[in-house]
């Protein structure tokens, strides 16, 4: 302090003169009553008091001289703390423009989701809707090969018929005598009106009338059994189709199960009547809805569509949140550029201007109680808000993670369904297109041994069954 007190003295040495120390001593003198010190200072006095009031007023100045150095201290170590606590802020200001574009690509990605999401399930609906009008081609084909069918059956029917007659013609000329006799429709009628014949063309008569009857007979009874089992075999396929479109509408959130080796053993055998094919048909629609409510019943961590619908809403939720923290933040960075001026303003001495102050953001006073309240409120409002913009992105990462987790897990849920969706309209259009019962059925004639029967297996799609709707 001695050395700079010597240096201002060394600057003004130069100030008084010999020559103008009356006009020094004037202008000192009004310097001194304006500033308000004692005055006034005689130079050229014998008097005491006039020495007594040089002398204070020189020990007045000098104390305030101190003062002023003092004060000057203090201000410099407090610009110096300003300046670490700036360099602090600028860090913070950097670890959070940081994070901002941290949560800016999150935001990012997770938009690219939501529209890749939104592009996959226009592309799926696009599919199901093609699949609808391939379904409903098929349908069309379907109705048109049972026409045919019918009409196919119809002629093979008059065929069989034509043929028969035609049999029995044939039979009946080779029956025939020279003598004059009545030809009958009937073929009973041939048989029993020839009483003069003798043993031998008895025996062929009655060999060809048992033949007849007992072919008639067979004839009736394969009809009859072929009928049954078609009857069977359509209600099999209409009572499957309906309880699996039930099924479908009801549970389609649910996995697929492969049980195809569990059911199997339930496929129909063509090697029973038409009582036991209409009893396995029953039994296995049993089975088949026990094995679906078993399915439906230990499925868990189901999604529903409402649950969906939450999770969308809490999406909604938590990017309304984020927008809440960006406009938080940006409120920060505002007051954060307010301080940053007022700290520049004091580094650039602005503090002591006092004649013409500058234009200021933000309303400091002078005194040092008011600056360091003011310091420390924002740095403690800062603080705060800084831990609860953290605390909130934890909060919303952890449930953007869980969100995330979720929405895979139903993606591949909705992945099986679609699957198990394919699967089964791909098997019905391939039934739908296989070949006609005539190709399939094939009963052969029994011999005089021991009665055979063909093993094949229907296909319900081939019978003209109605599609349950």
């Amino acid at each position: 302090m001695n050395n700079s007190l010597s240096f201002s003295y060394d600057i003004v040495e130069n100030f008084c003169t010999p020559d103008s120390l009356d006009a020094s001593v004037n202008y000192i003198n009004l310097l001194l009553t304006s500033y308000g010190y004692p005055v006034p200072v005689v130079v050229n006095s014998s008097e005491p008091e006039d020495h007594c009031k040089t002398i204070n007023c020189i020990y007045a100045l000098i104390n305030d001289r101190k003062k002023d150095m003092q004060e000057r201290q203090r201000l410099l170590e407090k610009i110096d703390q300003l300046h670490k606590d700036q360099e602090e802020l600028r860090t913070s200001l950097v670890n959070h423009k940081r994070e901002y574009t941290l949560q800016d690509k999150k935001i990012i990605e997770l938009s690219s989701k939501l529209e890749s999401s939104e592009k996959e399930c226009k592309r799926q609906q696009t599919h199901n809707t093609r699949l609808k009008e391939e379904v409903t081609k098929a349908k069309n084909n379907m109705q048109y090969m049972k026409t045919q069918y019918m009409h196919e059956t119809k002629r093979h029917e008059q065929d069989m018929s034509k043929v028969q007659e035609r049999l029995l013609k044939l039979m009946n000329s080779h029956l025939k005598t020279n003598i004059a006799s009545l030809d009958m429709n009937s073929h009973f009628a041939t048989t029993t009106d020839y009483a003069a014949d003798n043993d031998e063309v008895i025996q062929v008569r009655s060999m060809y009338t048992d033949l007849l009857l007992k072919s008639t007979d067979r004839e009736r009874e394969a009809k009859k059994e072929s009928e049954d089992l078609r009857i069977a075999l359509v209600q099999l396929y209409t009572g499957v189709r309906r309880l699996m479109e039930d099924r479908i509408k009801q549970f389609d959130q649910h996995s697929r199960k492969k049980s195809y080796k569990e059911t199997a053993r339930f496929n129909l055998p063509m090697d029973c009547g038409a009582k036991e094919a209409l009893k396995e048909v029953e039994n296995l629609l049993a089975r088949l809805k026990e094995e679906w409510d078993y399915q439906i019943s230990n499925i868990s961590n189901e999604e529903s569509e409402e649950q969906l619908q939450e999770k969308d809403k809490l999406i909604q939720s938590l990017e309304s949140t984020m927008e809440d923290l960006l406009q938080n933040i940006e409120t920060m960075k505002i007051e954060y550029d307010g301080k940053i001026q007022v700290y520049e303003k004091y580094e650039k001495g602005g503090f002591f201007d006092t004649i013409i102050p500058e234009p200021q953001p933000v309303e400091l006073s002078d005194s040092e109680s008011s600056v360091t309240d003011f310091q420390l409120g924002n740095v403690s409002k800062y603080k705060s808000l800084r831990k609860k913009a953290m605390r909130e992105r934890r909060k919303i990462t952890e449930a953007a993670e869980e969100l995330g987790k979720q929405r895979a897990q139903l993606n591949a849920e909705l992945w099986a369904i679609k699957e198990m969706k394919y699967e089964l309209q791909k098997r019905e259009i391939l039934e739908e297109h296989s070949p006609s019962p005539s190709s399939i059925i094939h009963i052969e004639q029994p011999s005089h041994t021991e009665p055979q029967r063909t093993y094949k297996r229907f296909r319900p799609s081939s019978l003209g069954a109605p599609s349950g709707r």
